[in-house]
């Protein structure tokens, strides 16, 4: 059962802050891609999913940084964002 409230939890999470992966995922894809464009030899789907776990790594750190910086840019206040994350 925790083990349930865990991946909710991170899907929870993850739906809070679509605004925010949403805005920075294109970027950070494009970025990866001219990356991996230089690398000939890699197969395409593990890329794919290199790609993947860099892009969702990042775009989560970028999340965490706003909703604690600049919670305006997410559509949120300063107070819901402290009050959320202290809980």
């Amino acid at each position: 059962v925790e083990r349930y409230s865990r991946i909710v939890k991170f899907f929870s999470y993850l739906g809070k802050n679509t605004l925010i992966i949403y805005l920075t995922h294109k970027p950070l894809l494009t970025l990866f891609c001219k990356f991996f464009s230089m690398s000939g030899d890699i197969p395409w789907f593990v890329t794919l999913l290199t790609m993947l776990c860099f892009v969702l790594a990042v775009s989560i750190i970028l999340a965490r940084l706003v909703n604690r910086y600049a919670p305006a840019l997410a559509g949120k206040n300063k107070s819901e964002c402290f009050l959320r994350e202290n809980v």
